[in-house]
């Protein structure tokens, strides 16, 4: 199901947004990109990046570095493993047709200049039983803020190895009350989900699935072999003078944690 954008048969860039287009995904909430939009040579320089971030995953703290399925133990084997921040932790990202492609897309969404407001990164080992609880990201924001996340794809992705999941018309929902979820990192809503109003993300490799802050969506266990990859960045249009300061501080927190990991990482390689 791809409700709203066009783009080349290719999966070379998105060529545009037509009024009606953008009318269905800010009515639905979300839209779906089920063709590539960029190439399995791309693909393959995003997880060039991010694998080894994740190789690394017990070097950061705890406000990094979650386990989105369980309690997170160190040295043990995460059931959904999520790194924040991951393009200050691996900068290069930045530059890669991925992440251009991505902002693209927001920037089309938002009719402005949406600078990248979060990113993470969650790999979902094979055959793990951890899902992600039904959420919106307005549930994680305080700010109140209008968002655009950019779901890619590092894989196929099907409901055999927990694609995204939303609910058809949940961005017109407003605000739902969310609540924290025992013995686990995250949030979910206290209300029931109509089953029947659900969409799975079916998506090849390169696909992506883009949503609003108010886009109700989960994901599945993984119940293949593999592991199932995915980048998200959330766009937002510029913050005020107070929230610019904040994140030029915490983007120098993610600096030196960026740093100290670096330096074990070299040091254990000597």
């Amino acid at each position: 199901m791809r409700l709203g954008f066009v783009h080349t048969p290719s999966g070379g860039h998105v060529s545009r947004v037509t009024e009606e287009q953008r009318a269905v995904f800010d009515q639905e909430g979300f839209v779906l990109f089920d063709e590539p939009l960029i190439s399995a040579t791309d693909v393959a320089e995003i997880r060039a990046l991010l694998d080894p971030l994740f190789t690394r995953f017990d070097d950061y703290p705890d406000w990094i570095a979650h386990d989105l399925g369980g309690e997170r133990v160190r040295g043990g084997q995460p059931l959904v493993a999520e790194l924040e921040y991951v393009t200050l932790l691996a900068p290069r990202l930045m530059r890669t047709r991925g992440v251009k492609v991505c902002t693209d897309i927001a920037q089309t969404l938002f009719g402005r200049r949406a600078p990248i407001a979060f990113s993470h990164s969650v790999y979902k080992p094979g055959h793990s039983p951890g899902t992600t609880p039904w959420h919106q990201d307005a549930g994680y924001d305080p700010t109140g803020r209008k968002t655009v996340a950019v779901w890619l794809a590092l894989q196929d992705t099907d409901q055999s190895n927990g694609c995204m999941r939303y609910l058809l018309g949940s961005q017109q929902g407003g605000l739902l009350e969310h609540h924290d979820i025992p013995g686990r990192h995250g949030r979910t809503i206290s209300a029931e989900v109509d089953e029947s109003r659900i969409v799975n993300a079916v998506l090849p490799m390169g696909g992506a699935a883009v949503h609003r802050e108010f886009a109700l969506h989960s994901a599945g266990p993984n119940n293949t072999d593999e592991a199932r990859r995915s980048l998200i960045l959330e766009f937002a249009p510029p913050l005020d003078a107070k929230d610019r300061l904040r994140v030029r501080l915490n983007r120098a927190k993610v600096a030196r944690v960026r740093r100290a990991v670096n330096r074990k990482t070299s040091a254990a390689a000597a």
